[in-house]
């Protein structure tokens, strides 16, 4: 559905004086009025006020006679709601008399724009109705029904004219009142709607309201028609034309600086939908005739910076797959260069945790941080070992052991850890290597298969006493993870602390041994550290990500590349 939403202003209304239709109501100059080809009574009527006055007495007089109140004293200034008034009872009394005498101003332009190019049946006007005092004198209210009247003569019944007065208790004048009123109102439509949009009648606070909570309410389809002040034309009763105007610019410095604040926490979904939204947008302005050249360079923008947005949600749901292939799209960009040649799982699933514990996201940190044990033990076996060492045809998500490709060293070590540390190995002898795959189920059986690997290749063991140090005192939270995230009194950083102190008072092993909450981080820097020393990977481009300060890996450098992208469209 099309709406049209305006303010109704004194400028809409003029009455036939003599040969002119005269603004009666119309005292205040506007920018970019044309008054070219006006002849010296045009320039007399439009130019000088005291000179149109005598038009508007001769009017009221006329008024006056109408409604046989000659010696009326209290109207004999005759202001702006009161001339209406006696208008609209002269209208109903003698509608054919008055009709091709009257005519609506601007807002006949914007109607009749709106009817023709947008099929529009409902307009929505607000209208004032003001107590004595300021402004009481210039209230729209009596207009109103002229223009209901007027309009229903000339439209029928195509247009719908609603009224939505200012509440009493609001002044014209009130912006921070005005702008409640107006949130109502755009509160109450539906997102999907078109909404057309006048501003030019009412007060400047009124049109301030306007305009400010039209561009804020969120309705993509949304164009304002700015009819033209030809004067000319104008004291020929002639309706407006309209100039379609979107304020997107405006519009486009909000809805980036609300992306900004969005990345500023690593929202990048978020950013993303408010991105998309925003193209949608843009993409209706085009449909609806707003011919701005700027506006495809905007959304092509749009479009890149939603792929790297993309990607960069790929990575936070840990589909390495779906990111790759969003990566091709953005292939050119040196960012995405850059991260798809230095990718490191652990990396994202760190820097993932050090930004849910910075946003108190304590039950998705809890869960990313048992991915990241997993995730680096997996990482261990694979660049210390051999792929083929495990059945990935049938299980390629799970870790099944082939005995007999294994080597006879590799195959003892492994054995006699796994009976040392009270693995599952009872129905096997150490010289027992059939076909059977023996399924490395849990993290103590896979750390006891990298310890096997490392001792048989002659590794650092000082550096993997110091990862399983670290691995012993995380073993408690990810115990205790499920427990946590699914319990009934839910999970923050506070109750993390209070069920390890409580478990700490019972002497349970891995509470005596784990870390405290805000401890979990240094562990996770120091896993991170030693793997990287017991895979031989160079420093340099990597560990940068790994401390309190560090870069936040994939999701910083992306983060600022968009705002990058943004900056750079907003200055054009």
């Amino acid at each position: 559905m099309t709406i049209l939403i305006a303010n109704l202003g004194t400028s809409d209304l003029s009455v036939k004086i003599e040969e002119y239709y005269i603004p009666i109501g119309f005292q205040r100059d506007e920018p970019n009025t044309d008054t070219s080809n006006l002849d010296e009574n045009e320039d007399l009527i439009w130019k000088d006020l005291k000179f149109r006055q005598k038009y508007i007495a001769s009017l009221r007089n006329d008024l006056r006679k109408k409604n046989n109140n000659e010696s009326d004293e209290e109207d004999n200034n005759f202001p702006f709601r009161n001339l209406t008034k006696k208008l609209l009872g002269a209208y109903q009394a003698n509608p054919e008399e008055w009709h091709s005498r009257i005519r609506p101003g601007r807002i006949w332009g914007v109607i009749k724009e709106a009817r023709k190019e947008f099929e529009v049946k409902t307009v929505y006007l607000f209208i004032t109705d003001q107590p004595p005092g300021p402004g009481h004198d210039s209230d729209t209210v009596h207009l109103f029904e002229i223009l209901k009247l007027w309009i229903g003569r000339e439209f029928g019944d195509e247009i719908e004219l609603k009224s939505e007065p200012i509440p009493k208790d609001v002044p014209a004048i009130d912006l921070d009142k005005l702008l409640q009123v107006y949130y109502n109102f755009f509160n109450q439509r539906e997102l999907g709607d078109r909404v057309l949009i006048s501003i030019k009648g009412g007060t400047p606070k009124m049109q301030d309201a306007l305009k400010f909570q039209a561009m804020s309410s969120g309705i993509k389809k949304q164009i304002f028609l700015e009819p033209l002040l030809v004067v000319k034309k104008f004291l020929a009763g002639e309706p407006s034309e309209c100039q379609r105007i979107s304020y997107w610019r405006y519009q486009r410095t909000q809805k980036y600086q609300t992306v900004k604040l969005l990345l500023a926490r690593w929202d990048f979904d978020g950013a993303r939908e408010v991105l998309q939204d925003w193209d949608e947008t843009l993409k209706e302005l085009t449909k609806s005739g707003v011919q701005e050249p700027q506006l495809a360079d905007t959304r092509k923008k749009i479009e890149l910076v939603v792929q790297g947005l993309n990607v960069a949600v790929g990575y936070l749901n840990l589909d390495y797959s779906y990111a790759s292939q969003l990566e091709k799209k953005v292939s050119s960009l040196q960012p995405f260069k850059r991260i798809k040649s230095n990718y490191n799982s652990q990396l994202n699933l760190y820097s993932q945790c050090r930004i849910h514990w910075q946003l108190d996201r304590a039950a998705i940190f809890l869960s990313r941080m048992s991915s990241f044990y997993e995730d680096n033990l997996h990482q261990l076996i694979i660049g210390l070992g051999d792929k083929g060492y495990f059945d990935k045809k049938q299980y390629p998500l799970d870790w099944h052991l082939k005995p007999r490709s294994l080597d006879d060293e590799l195959w003892h070590k492994f054995y006699e850890i796994e009976k040392e540390t009270g693995c599952d190995f009872s129905k096997r002898t150490s010289r027992d290597r059939d076909d059977e795959l023996y399924k490395l189920g849990g993290r103590p059986s896979k750390r006891n298969f990298v310890r096997a690997l490392i001792e048989v290749q002659g590794g650092d063991l000082e550096t993997w006493d110091k990862l399983l140090q670290s691995f012993n005192r995380l073993d408690y939270w990810a115990g205790k993870r499920n427990q946590l995230i699914h319990s009934a009194e839910g999970i923050s950083k506070k109750r993390m602390d209070e069920v390890r102190n409580k478990d700490y008072a019972k002497k349970m092993k891995k509470a005596r041994n784990s870390c405290k909450p805000e401890d979990i981080i240094l562990e996770m820097s120091k896993i991170v550290r030693c793997t990287f020393a017991l895979l031989g990977q160079p420093s340099s481009g990597l560990l940068q990500f790994v401390g309190k300060d560090a870069s936040h890996y994939i999701y910083d450098e992306i983060a600022g590349w968009v705002v990058e992208q943004l900056d750079a469209d907003a200055k054009k």
